[in-house]
């Protein structure tokens, strides 16, 4: 990797390995890490950098050792799962080396080969927070330019699918990459990834991430992932290059300021295995609310009165869609509408209430069939007659405690 004085910027250093060694082999001895040198080195807690010191370290070890682990949906082959298996056994469950390689059915001279390349993996994930650092890359009057500008610009929130700025971002960095040699590769899930985040702004931080990873991409392929699940968002730009060369931080002082206003969160790590990776984690404080009508229209009213207010939308077009989005996300609340091919509300609305986990969730039933006592009798929350307005949606989401 090479710095902006063109100098090589290098990994971790044997002493530095050691230091996380020792980390690992006392991962649950709080006095032992309290004391330890990378306890007090990196950044802590401003209020009381001592008290949370130890703990931190330990946090930051886990965390270094997790992101060993291969992509859930990585194809078979492609990863070699052994090191976080080695690493996990090891230092998260606490058994023997010979323990470790009779579970793993490696030899114990082989366990500890990888175990030490295991070690290498954590400290190169945890090497760019704590390697020596550089001039800062922008000065003071810099900095403030940047938050001027993004102020100038203001924040205005509103219920977007991710997948679309990341292809603008990605389409936008395509010229770059082919001068630089670069292939990347996008893969995105079918269903839109709907999150209340400034679009231009977002944009503007998933642009500069991937520029930044193009720019400082060491081999010839990017990969670059958004991941959606009921707990977390996640955007990933990685690229496989060799493990010595990394150690220069790619996330500049642009990226952090808008991250921090986006309320998202930027973190690099790396392996011998996965290579070199950008996790950009959105945050998602939002309620999820599924809307389930054979009519889009419904949906897209919904997303419209909620325009201002933390919550997330999910359309459904038909009752299987509809149970099955309700059990892969476990929605905050579910607007149901009953008048649908094959499978009707009043049967959904059954079988919801008949699915551990979603039998106590808010379902609102939504219909031109005037039945709220129908409703109410099947296990519906609440029942708003068409065509619905937009107070009477607000007042039946504040009901079910689902806005405020």
């Amino acid at each position: 990797m090479i710095d902006s004085s063109n100098q090589p910027v290098p990994g971790p250093s044997e002493e530095f390995i050691q230091q996380v060694k020792s980390g690992l082999e006392h991962l649950y001895d709080y006095a032992f890490l309290q004391g330890h040198p990378l306890a007090h080195r990196g950044s802590s807690d401003p209020e009381d950098p001592d008290r949370t010191a130890g703990k931190r370290l330990r946090r930051e070890l886990i965390d270094a050792i997790e992101a060993v682990r291969p992509p859930d949906d990585a194809p078979a082959g492609v990863y070699d799962d052994r090191l976080f298996r080695l690493l996990d056994l090891r230092y998260i469950e606490g058994m023997k080396v010979q323990e470790v390689a009779s579970a793993l059915g490696i030899s114990e001279r082989q366990a500890y080969r990888d175990l030490r390349r295991g070690e290498e993996c954590v400290a190169a994930t945890m090497w760019p927070r704590y390697r020596p650092q550089q001039a800062p890359t922008l000065d003071t009057d810099s900095r403030a330019s940047i938050q001027t500008e993004i102020d100038r610009l203001g924040s205005h929130p509103r219920p977007i699918d991710l997948r679309i700025p990341l292809q603008r971002a990605c389409e936008a960095v395509t010229y770059l990459a082919s001068q630089r040699g670069v292939d990347i590769s996008v893969s995105v899930p079918s269903e839109p990834v709907t999150v209340s985040v400034d679009e231009m702004l977002a944009r503007q931080m998933l642009t500069t991430v991937v520029s930044q990873a193009v720019q400082h991409c060491q081999s010839a392929w990017l990969d670059i992932r958004l991941r959606a699940d009921p707990a977390s968002t996640t955007v990933s730009v990685c690229d496989r290059s060799a493990w010595g060369s990394v150690g220069d931080t790619v996330i500049t002082q642009i990226v952090d300021e808008l991250g921090e206003r986006l309320g998202w969160r930027v973190r690099e790590h790396a392996s011998l295995d996965r290579g070199r990776c950008i996790q950009v984690e959105v945050a998602s404080d939002d309620k999820t609310l599924l809307v389930i009508d054979d009519n889009e229209g419904l949906a897209y009213l919904v997303e419209r009165f909620l325009a201002d207010q933390p919550c997330r939308v999910l359309p459904a077009a038909n009752g299987q869609v509809g149970l099955r989005m309700a059990r892969e996300s476990i929605p905050d609340a579910i607007i149901l509408d009953v008048m649908m091919p094959e499978m009707d509300g009043w049967e959904i609305l059954q079988r919801l209430r008949a699915t551990p986990g979603l039998d106590s969730l808010p379902i609102i039933v939504c219909s031109v069939i005037d039945d709220p006592e129908l409703a109410r009798s099947l296990g519906a929350s609440g029942f708003l007659p068409k065509p619905i307005d937009r107070d009477d949606i607000l007042a039946a989401l504040r009901a079910s405690d689902v806005i405020e």
